[in-house]
């Protein structure tokens, strides 16, 4: 278990100091194949390696919070501008907790327009 300062899992993956723990972050360049195979850029971002924790829990609010049940997983969707599964818990008015389960657009997403984050040629 750790922590590590961050809103999101986004946040993270941005944060050169915090980014590995994620598996960190590097810039591939493709073949020409892989890149039409693949849709994309021949200059893509790619996680480099496992990430340090399994699971990553985002405090959104005092009563809720965020879960990433694979951070690997989590960290690809987010890099080739996939939806991202979440499941988000929090206590309602009568203190029961409530969980919801779902694909979240990420800002990444919303940013590139649906198209993988990578950089241009």
């Amino acid at each position: 278990m750790g922590t590590a300062h961050g809103n999101t899992l986004e946040n993270l993956m941005m944060n050169p100091t915090l980014a590995d723990l994620i598996g960190g972050i590097q810039s591939v360049t493709l073949g020409d194949e892989e890149a039409k195979r693949r849709g994309t850029q021949k200059s893509i971002l790619e996680r480099m390696s496992p990430p340090t924790f399994n699971i990553v829990v985002e405090i959104q609010d005092w009563d809720k919070v965020a879960i990433h049940p694979d951070v690997g997983e989590a960290v690809d969707a987010i890099l080739r501008g996939q939806p991202v599964a979440t499941e988000t818990r929090w206590l309602d008015e009568a203190g029961e907790v409530r969980i919801e389960k779902e694909e979240l657009v990420t800002a990444t997403k919303k940013a590139t327009k649906g198209k993988p984050l990578a950089k241009e040629n």
